[in-house]
C-alpha cells in the first residue's frame, strides 16, 4: 500500500472519498443526467468485480465465447497479464460519461488510492471514467499521479485507454503509450507482465512507426512459448493487416524462427504478414520464392502452402503461383490430417483474397474433411462454411 503522507495535503481518506462518491451519484440521479441509470448499472457490475479481478475477467470470457479452446487461451492471457477484458469492456462508458461525472470519478479514484488494484476499494473503470469526464489525458494522468496510486497492470491499462482516446492531444498521450509498449516488450518472455499488450497494440493499429519498431524488437528478441504464443501471433497479424513497414525485421525473424502452427493456419499468417510489411520492393518475393526451391527450408507441403499464400499476395497476377497453389491444395487433400486442413484452408483464404478462379470443389473437399475432424479449428471451419456454402458434394 502507498504511504498517504506522500499525497498533497487536504486529500480525504477512503471513507470520505466513498461518501463524496455517493453524494455525486445522488446529484447525478437528481439532475436526471442522460445515461445516468445505464452508467450506474454498469458501475455496479464493476464494483462486484473489485477485489478479485482475475476471476471477474475470466467470468466475462466465459460469457463471451462457447469455444472451449478459445476460452482457455483467453484466460491464460488474462492470467499472465498479456490481455484484459477491460480493454473493451470499459468502452461501454464511451459517449455516456462527460464533465458532469468528474466529481464522481475523482472520488472513485481517491477511494482506492491507498490500495493496490486487487483491493475491494480499487474499482476497475475509475481511472478510465475520470479520463472521459475530464476529456484530457494529461489532466487525468496528473490526478492519478497526485493520489500516489500503485500502478498495477490494469490501472496502467486504463491510463493507456485514456491516452488512446485522446491520442491527438499533443505528445503526452503518444509518449505514454510508447513507454508502456516498451515496458510490455521488455517483459514479454516472462510468464507475468505488469502492463498489457494494449499500448503496443494501439500504436500498431494506428500505423505508428514507433509501435512497429517496438513490435519488431519484441518479435526478434524473445522465445515463443505458452504464455506469449497467442499474443505474438495476434501482434503479427495486426502488423500485417496495417502493413506496418517498421515491423518487417521482426516479422522476418518470426518467419525464420518458425512461429505459427500449420493446423491453426497461423504459419501462413506469419509469412503473409512479413510479405505485407517488407519495405524493399521485390525483396519478399525473392526470399520466399528462393525458400520454395530449397527443400531444407520448405520441407513439407504445409510449409509450401504457407509460402504460396504470401506469394499470391505479392504477385496475384502471376499464374505460376495460382497453378502451384491449386496443385498444393490438391496434394494436401490427398493426405489430409489436422495440419493439412489448417494449411489448405489458409492457402484457400489467400486464393479467395486474390481472386484465383476454379477453387470451389477444393474448398468443399477441405470443408468436408473439417466437419469430420474434431481437431479442426472452429474459425477456419466457419470461414470454409461461409465461403463455400457448406456444400460437400
Amino acid at each position: 500500500m502507498s504511504d498517504r503522507s506522500k499525497n498533497p495535503p487536504g486529500l480525504s481518506g477512503p471513507a470520505d472519498a466513498k461518501a463524496r462518491m455517493l453524494a455525486a451519484r445522488a446529484a447525478l440521479e437528481t439532475a436526471g443526467h442522460p445515461h445516468c441509470s445505464e452508467v450506474l448499472a454498469f458501475w455496479a457490475r464493476l464494483e462486484e468485480g473489485a477485489g478479485d479481478l482475475t476471476s471477474f475477467e475470466e467470468s466475462v470470457v466465459d460469457e463471451q465465447t462457447d469455444d472451449v479452446d478459445q476460452a482457455i487461451s483467453s484466460k491464460m492471457r488474462v492470467r499472465s497479464g498479456h490481455s484484459s477484458v477491460f480493454s473493451w469492456l470499459l468502452t461501454r462508458l464511451d459517449g455516456k460519461v462527460d464533465e458532469a461525472w468528474a466529481e464522481f470519478f475523482e472520488a472513485a479514484v481517491e477511494y482506492g488510492a491507498d490500495a493496490d488494484e486487487e483491493d475491494m476499494t480499487a474499482i476497475p473503470g475509475a481511472i478510465y471514467g475520470l479520463g472521459l469526464a475530464y476529456g484530457d489525458f494529461s489532466r487525468t494522468f496528473d490526478f492519478v499521479q497526485g493520489q500516489a496510486c500503485e500502478l498495477g497492470r490494469r490501472r496502467r491499462l486504463e491510463l493507456a485507454m485514456v491516452a488512446n482516446r485522446f491520442f491527438d492531444q499533443g505528445e503526452a498521450p503518444r509518449d505514454f503509450l510508447v513507454e508502456e509498449a516498451q515496458r510490455f516488450a521488455a517483459r514479454f518472455a516472462q510468464y507475468n507482465v505488469d502492463t498489457s499488450l494494449f499500448p503496443l497494440w494501439t500504436l500498431v493499429e494506428r500505423g505508428d512507426s514507433r509501435g512497429g519498431e517496438i513490435a519488431s524488437n519484441l518479435l526478434s528478441g524473445t522465445s515463443f512459448s505458452g504464455p506469449n504464443w497467442r499474443t505474438a501471433l495476434a501482434l503479427v497479424g495486426k502488423c500485417g493487416e496495417v502493413k506496418l513497414q517498421s515491423a518487417a525485421p521482426g516479422l522476418y525473424s518470426a518467419l525464420r524462427s518458425r512461429l505459427g502452427r500449420h493446423d491453426d493456419g497461423d504459419r501462413a499468417t506469419v509469412i503473409r504478414a512479413y510479405a505485407a510489411c517488407e519495405p524493399v520492393q521485390g525483396a519478399a518475393a525473392r526470399i520466399l520464392s528462393s525458400d520454395l526451391a530449397d527443400k531444407h527450408v520448405v520441407g513439407s507441403e504445409c510449409e509450401r502452402a504457407a509460402h504460396l499464400a504470401a506469394l499470391l499476395d505479392l504477385e496475384p497476377e502471376n499464374e505460376k503461383w495460382s497453378e502451384q497453389a491449386k496443385a498444393c491444395v490438391g496434394r494436401l487433400i490427398e493426405n489430409m490430417g489436422s495440419s493439412e486442413f489448417g494449411s489448405s484452408t489458409s492457402l484457400l483464404q489467400s486464393m479467395v483474397d486474390n481472386k484465383v478462379p476454379g477453387i470451389e470443389a477444393m474448398g468443399q473437399a477441405v470443408l468436408a474433411y473439417g466437419k469430420t475432424d474434431s481437431y479442426s479449428k472452429s474459425s477456419l471451419l466457419a470461414w470454409l462454411t461461409a465461403t463455400f456454402g457448406g456444400e460437400t458434394s
